[in-house]
């Protein structure tokens, strides 16, 4: 009869608390979701994020269960399902959070890139979920976004001494994983022999250019100047990183946002998929960059990554060869 609980630690750990994330998330919305009666567009947006909650978890492949739904007296306890806020703002704000400490954990040397890819993909669909939640209650994240931090640590100190208490899955302070670049891409000659990110600077490249027609000839977007230069800088520092130079002279992605914004963000996943932890953690950190870029430009795509192959950039006659 077992007694002791098998190991669970590292990237396991981390793909168990995000599903227990995702289910504490579905419960909490389905509970707010039933006293919505006053407010028809609050009740369908916690309805939505219960739904994609649950859709959240069985992709991670459920929450993790060592007996197998079998009750054995005296076995250890498996970790007790996350708890979620019970406001609506704390929720919004607790989702998001849990995103950041997700995509903290994708960009982890010691995850692979299986898990990785996984807790990209989960990571920004809650975190797509928070923001469509928050729209429908106006509310502004950053607001509740301290507090869920400061409440968080205290109820892991006070849930420390206690395996069946159930906490937010925090950690004790804030992390913004957006910060800064991840300094461990590697030397030049690593970086030149990725075979991920060439065809990634192109696809960024050929991206700015599109950015530019979309706006001054498509007229379908608008604000591609600041888009525009955030590929580029990009786009400068990994050739200048030694990554080779594969960029078509003249190209085009289209006009349409929602395709531009799904070329970007497979892209960017595709350097979450390689075999180098830099290279990763690189990934991760374009990825939810461009996710907080393109949302209000094309928010049915960034709802629902689309985990695929990089689309590959289509040259014009003229023009059409690398440089």
């Amino acid at each position: 009869m077992p007694s002791e609980l098998p190991p669970l630690e590292g990237p396991a750990l981390s793909r168990d608390v995000a599903a227990r994330t995702e289910a504490a998330a579905a419960r909490r919305a389905e509970e707010l979701a039933a006293r919505a009666t006053s407010c028809a567009s609050c009740r369908t947006a916690l309805e939505s994020l219960a739904t994609s909650s649950k859709q959240r978890l069985d992709a991670l492949g459920g929450m993790w269960d060592p007996w197998e739904g079998a009750d054995h007296e005296g076995a250890g306890h498996v970790p007790a399902l996350a708890d979620a806020p019970a406001t609506v703002p704390a929720l919004v704000a607790w989702l998001l959070a849990s995103s950041e400490r997700d995509w903290a954990s994708a960009a982890s040397a010691d995850t692979s890139a299986g898990d990785a890819y996984a807790l990209t993909g989960v990571a920004a669909g809650r975190w797509s979920a928070a923001l469509t939640l928050a729209g429908a209650y106006g509310i502004e994240p950053e607001a509740a976004e301290s507090s869920v931090w400061a409440t968080a640590q205290r109820m892991t100190t006070l849930t420390a001494s206690d395996t069946h208490a159930a906490d937010w899955h925090l950690p004790g302070q804030a992390r913004d994983f957006g910060a800064d670049w991840p300094q461990s891409l590697g030397t030049p000659a690593s970086l030149a022999s990725e075979p991920r990110l060439a065809p990634a600077v192109r696809v960024w490249d050929c991206a700015a250019q599109s950015l530019v027609k979309a706006e001054l000839v498509d007229h379908t977007l608008s604000g591609s100047e600041a888009l525009s230069e955030r590929l580029l800088t990009r786009v400068d520092a990994l050739l200048g990183a030694g990554v080779a130079d594969q960029r078509a002279f003249r190209c085009t992605l289209g006009s349409d946002p929602s395709g531009l914004a799904s070329a970007l963000l497979t892209t960017d996943l595709s350097l979450v998929g390689s075999d180098s932890p830099g290279v990763r953690a690189l990934g991760v950190h374009l990825f939810r960059e461009d996710l907080a870029s393109w949302r209000p430009l094309a928010p049915s795509v960034i709802s629902t990554p689309t985990f695929g192959t990089v689309p590959a950039p289509v040259t014009d006659e003229v023009g059409g060869q690398s440089s």
